[in-house]
């Protein structure tokens, strides 16, 4: 069972509401929660961005590698060449999501413990983001149960999403490739939903003193009948993923014009375009994480924050996002 140590209890409805109360608790809290953020992101963030770069250069060279043959001789010295530096990559990747399955845990857990403490008005700094590691244990066990779980979820999801596909691949209709991808679509919508059955997991595990069976355990109870909810506030979020968006993909663009032209401003743009980049995607995931403190807060009834916040909740509705 979950503690239930807090004493005003306040019913959040509505995306807007929920998206409002962030943005109040964290007025004011932008500036000194950034560090923490900032180390998030370079620890965690930017090591996931990077193996998934690193699958997707390495695939594409074990695809141009598997269709060439007969090469001529003035190329093979470069092909080998090429194959060693996938090789290295290849190793790389393979740390960095060694490092990250290690880390992942106890990094969310500390991030869910770091919006929490934002929301209640309580003392935060940028060591927050390492308390997790204090309960190492706990959120490496929580990270392993999800990971598990939503593995043979997806295994089971995909099988009915696989025969929509190849459906659609063989079928000589338009009609029916039409709609067998749309349909593959769906399960895949249905996937995403599913698997937010255990997204408050982690702030159960900060927030009580349950092991990580029992967070996860919980996570997908307290969802049941808010995971459409859920979904929906994740959803709203979708305009600024796509802002930030724009920086990363200026970033790569100048970064391998630099590359290919050996331009000096270039180079400087691309570093420019990355440190905003990195900053915008810190604030806007701090925004995220507290948004979700927020609606984990109202599913379980321990709503707890500032006085004058609590008492203006049912006001205001009207406001921008």
């Amino acid at each position: 069972m979950m503690n239930q140590p807090h004493t005003t209890t306040i019913p959040v409805f509505t995306i807007r509401e929920v998206r409002r109360m962030a943005r109040r608790q964290l007025s004011g809290k932008w500036l000194s929660a950034l560090p923490a953020m900032l180390i998030f992101v370079l620890l965690v963030s930017l090591p996931g961005a990077a193996v998934q770069l690193c699958t997707y250069l390495t695939g594409d060279f074990t695809a141009i590698l598997g269709e060439t043959q007969n090469i001529p001789d003035p190329l093979a010295g470069q092909l080998q060449l090429g194959t060693e530096n996938i090789g290295r990559l290849s190793s790389f990747s393979l740390l960095l999501s060694l490092y990250l399955f290690i880390v992942s845990g106890p990094f969310s857990m500390s991030l869910a413990s770091l919006s929490l403490r934002i929301l209640r008005n309580k003392e935060y700094s940028a060591k927050t983001i390492f308390s997790g590691f204090s309960e190492f244990g706990r959120g490496f066990l929580t990270y392993l149960l999800i990971t598990v779980f939503s593995f043979l979820w997806t295994m089971l999801f995909m099988i009915p999403g696989s025969m929509f596909l190849g459906a659609g691949l063989l079928a000589g209709s338009p009609f029916i490739s039409v709609a067998c991808s749309l349909l593959f679509f769906i399960v895949i919508i249905s996937l995403l939903i599913f698997l937010m059955r255990y997204e408050i997991a982690y702030f159960i595990a900060a927030d009580t003193n349950t092991g990580a069976r029992e967070a996860v355990g919980e996570s997908v109870r307290l969802m049941r009948g808010n995971v459409s909810n859920y979904f929906l506030l994740m959803l709203s979020f979708l305009p600024w993923i796509i802002l930030t968006a724009v920086p990363v993909s200026l970033s790569l663009v100048t970064f391998f014009r630099a590359v290919t032209e050996g331009s000096a401003i270039f180079s400087a743009v691309s570093v420019v375009l990355a440190l905003i980049a990195i900053v915008f995607y810190a604030f806007l995931t701090l925004y995220m994480k507290t948004t979700s403190a927020v609606f984990y807060s109202g599913i379980t009834g321990n709503f707890r924050a500032a006085a004058a916040d609590t008492d203006s909740t049912a006001e205001g509705s009207g406001e921008g996002e």
